[in-house]
């Protein structure tokens, strides 16, 4: 944990504005979530997200369930989050009724937008992950997750090594009923993202 911890905040010292502001985002998924990229290349990404007022505002999640294109691994590096892991059922009647259906949609990144591919129903296993024991874990591309972050227990960091796209399509799963929102995200000036940085290196321990 402490080789993880030390490598993120070399990376954040380390970190251009000039050159990774532009591939930084604010409002990442969930309003008042700040994505810092430190590394990107066609094979691999590094970045540290953010969230000092953290809301689950999806369903009870930070994101709605989703898969993604690329396999990655996440470390905490401050603060508490809990990992949570679905699997599509099938359509059988010994389907456990206390799972939900979500509306399946093929994400297509180049436009944010979502295409309509099925309904299935999901059921879920999680782990909850903090800052002072070993804190990481992997997700493939096959694999369908979320977080939930616990609010009123300060800030949460965590930090993403992101391998280069794997698969052709990453897949979002929508509770049917709900209303399919994207928010307002934009990228950070180079002074803010200089800030940023700073702010999330004195969080990390």
């Amino acid at each position: 944990m402490i080789c993880y911890q030390n490598l993120f905040k070399q990376m954040l010292r380390e970190a251009n504005p000039n050159e990774l502001a532009q591939h930084s985002v604010l409002n990442h998924h969930a309003p008042g979530m700040t994505y810092l990229c430190l590394h990107r290349s066609p094979k691999m990404t590094v970045k540290v997200y953010m969230l000092e007022d953290p809301k689950n505002l999806n369903n009870g999640l930070l994101v709605h369930p989703h898969t993604h294109r690329y396999a990655f691994s996440t470390t905490v590096l401050r603060g508490i989050l809990e990992h949570i892991r679905f699997r599509e059922l099938p359509e059988r009647p010994n389907v456990p009724r206390e799972t939900e259906f979500h509306n399946r949609y093929r994400y297509v990144a180049e436009t944010r937008s979502c295409e309509l591919a099925g309904a299935v129903r999901l059921q879920q296993r999680s782990m909850v992950y903090v800052d002072d024991v070993p804190t990481s874990y992997w997700v493939d591309t096959d694999e369908i997750h979320s977080i939930r972050v616990f609010e009123n227990h300060g800030p949460l960091i965590f930090g993403l090594m992101q391998l280069g796209d794997q698969a052709n399509d990453s897949f979002l799963y929508h509770p049917e009923g709900a209303t399919l929102h994207f928010p307002e995200a934009v990228a950070p000036s180079p002074d803010l993202f200089h800030d940023l940085r700073n702010r999330a290196l004195e969080l990390i321990r």
